[in-house]
């Protein structure tokens, strides 16, 4: 980070950013020029909040524009007068950083854009809570490669998960038996979250084929 004494987290810091723009707007998506202008390119030196109202006028002023090319191109200039670095990167990297940031299951596209998966969305908000440290890389580094612990490591954390999917399939009346499965340590529930995760996809996948066909 520019203090030269924190590191932060992308993912957490772009989680951050949707999440109060979902709290704002009732969506979490955040489309590509948004993305471009004020995701992969703040990080939590900045306010959240005032990164979520320069998205909100982005939002609504190009919603009004005749001509979104035009608009862009003269919104990536003028914010490029308030960056330190090239203008290019606001777009020349916007697609290969969301391609990074959906690896994680936790985003999914959106149009152009992005949203918070709704079965990962807990999981969103618990990452969400801590987007930058100060410790140091190297020890950053270790941990990497000794495993990061994620909030799913928490028994506390893994039932909330899963309760919050157990709601979801039964909202959306799906069928999803995870009665023969032990509910007792992060790694079991985890189990049984991702047997209803990968239900809920399939249930996902069907529906977007037969919505293909009609």
């Amino acid at each position: 980070m520019p203090d030269g004494v924190h590191y932060f987290s992308p993912l957490r810091w772009l989680l951050a950013i949707m999440l109060e723009l979902e709290k704002r707007t009732g969506s979490s998506e955040l489309s590509r020029i948004e993305f471009a202008l004020w995701g992969h390119t703040t990080n939590p030196s900045y306010s959240l909040e005032e990164v979520v109202d320069n998205i909100l006028d982005l939002r609504q002023r190009r919603a009004a524009a005749p001509a979104k090319r035009p608009f862009n191109k003269k919104e990536i200039a003028k914010r490029g007068e308030n960056y330190d670095k090239k203008a290019d990167n606001f777009l020349d990297y916007s697609d290969m950083n969301m391609r990074y940031l959906r690896i994680s299951g936790v985003l999914q596209r959106k149009g152009r854009g992005l949203i918070i998966v709704p079965t990962k969305h807990i999981l969103a908000e618990k990452l969400a809570k801590s987007t930058a440290s100060a410790e140091p890389i190297m020890e950053q580094y270790k941990l990497l490669c000794t495993g990061a612990p994620l909030p799913t490591d928490s028994v506390d954390v893994a039932k909330s998960l899963l309760g919050d999917l157990i709601k979801q399939i039964k909202e959306r009346h799906i069928l999803c038996d995870i009665s023969d499965l032990p509910l007792n340590t992060p790694a079991e529930i985890n189990i049984a979250r991702q047997r209803i995760e990968n239900t809920l996809a399939q249930t996902d996948e069907i529906q977007y084929a037969n919505d293909q066909r009609n």
